[in-house]
């Protein structure tokens, strides 16, 4: 198996409309045009496509239908580590770099929300750019949650290779679930108020012996860009269809298959 300046990265991360000025750079063609890495061993066998899930009661977290029962502070300092068909991402996460934004990220993960949540947006030419995910597989939890707005962290971190932040709709104050994972050194978003929330974890090998191929850099270069930035235009559709509508129209991306947290360890 093989996601601006200025309010182009609203497109990208809101579905709606936005202008599209003409850009003068690679990075800067990526954003306006959207507006909104020893040999490892293979990513985990998947067979067929991610769910297209009902949300049942019974089974899930009350938090997905309701925000205010996911609401957690997280700890000061935590790995999040996703699990996905082109294998495992980490990311150390410190509350004091933006703490709204890592406090929602830390909920989402343990309510659930990540579970087959596609990567429907990798941008990896004409240079790397993002891989943008976080629209739920269901579209009844998009119903709510794309409503669920963070007021803005103030930029601590940049927005270099490596770096997670929460997307927006133009304006800081509009994050709710979409993330970006910056594939090169995006800081031109510094300004625009994209705040990083964590970063993936260096040195992450198989065997931990220094040296090695990166886990992290493995698996982002595994992840398919076969569509690349043209589902960003189809957000509506994937908030109100959800996978079902990424599975039909946009077959074999990757997704997340379980999301964890937990305390890094002493040294």
């Amino acid at each position: 198996m093989r996601c601006a300046v200025l309010s182009a990265v609203f497109v990208a991360c809101s579905g709606a409309d936005a202008s599209q000025p003409a850009p003068p750079s690679a990075l800067e063609s990526n954003v306006a045009r959207t507006s909104e890495l020893v040999d490892l061993p293979p990513p985990p066998t998947v067979t067929g496509t991610a769910s297209e899930p009902k949300v049942s009661a019974a089974r899930a977290h009350p938090g997905l239908m309701n925000p205010s029962l996911a609401v957690q502070r997280a700890p000061d300092v935590f790995t999040a580590t996703l699990s996905t068909t082109a294998g495992p991402l980490a990311f150390a996460c410190e509350r004091k770099h933006a703490p709204l934004g890592v406090d929602r990220f830390f909920s989402l993960i343990n309510i659930g929300y990540f579970k087959d949540v596609m990567f429907f947006r990798v941008v990896t030419t004409p240079r790397p750019f993002v891989v943008q995910f976080g629209i739920h597989a269901e579209p009844r939890v998009n119903a709510i949650w794309r409503h669920q707005k963070l007021a803005a962290d103030p930029v601590v971190l940049s927005n270099t290779k490596g770096t997670l932040t929460f997307a927006q709709a133009g304006t800081p104050d509009t994050r709710t679930t979409q993330l970006l994972i910056n594939l090169a050194d995006n800081t031109s978003l510094d300004g625009m108020g994209f705040a990083p929330i964590c970063k993936l974890t260096p040195a992450l090998t198989p065997l931990g012996w220094p040296g090695e191929p990166d886990v992290n850099d493995t698996t982002l270069s595994r992840i398919s860009s076969q569509h690349g930035d043209r589902p960003t235009a189809q957000q509506e559709r994937i908030q109100t269809e959800g996978n079902a509508f990424l599975n039909r129209e946009f077959p074999n991306l990757d997704f997340i298959t379980e999301a964890t947290t937990s305390s890094p360890a002493v040294p």
